[in-house]
């Protein structure tokens, strides 16, 4: 799935919270290449070991470029008003496809708190994704339910 960097799209079809795309690339599409700061990189790989998750595909997607990596993961950060929306695979793209992130986003990555932690939740609210915590709470309210 190709979406251009920092552009506004509606993932998934069931909401109305815009998200900044980020890394969403395919092999026919052109992307920014360079050198992604290390910080950034290895933040990105903190917070995917650990993330907040507002829904989860049951599948994955695998690497368009080499088919080596597989993820089935999206992340959102907030920052400054806005949701960053990105693969889990962007670590893949920075280290094996030599993809650089828009540095507004790099500079997001790199004050983004924890996860798991209540300043995060209340960035997320901060920025506009309230609907997306609501929608979280929803369908885990309606999974205990069925489970």
């Amino acid at each position: 799935m190709w979406y251009e960097d920092l552009t506004t799209h509606y993932f998934g079809g069931r909401d109305d919270i815009p998200r900044l795309a980020i890394g969403w690339l395919e092999k026919e599409r052109h992307y920014h290449k360079g050198e992604t700061p290390k910080a950034v990189y290895e933040k990105l790989c903190e917070i995917r070991e650990k993330p907040w998750l507002d829904y989860i595909y049951c599948g994955y997607h695998e690497c368009d470029f080499c088919g080596k990596e597989k993820g089935s993961l999206n992340i959102t950060i907030p920052h400054n008003g806005k949701l960053y929306h990105y693969p889990e695979l962007i670590t893949h793209y920075i280290e094996e496809h030599f993809y650089i992130p828009p540095e507004e986003f790099c500079e997001a990555v790199l004050v983004c708190p924890p996860m798991d932690s209540m300043d995060y939740y209340n960035k997320m609210v901060e920025n506009g994704g309230e609907k997306l915590i609501s929608y979280f709470h929803e369908m885990w309210e309606k999974s205990k339910k069925i489970f």
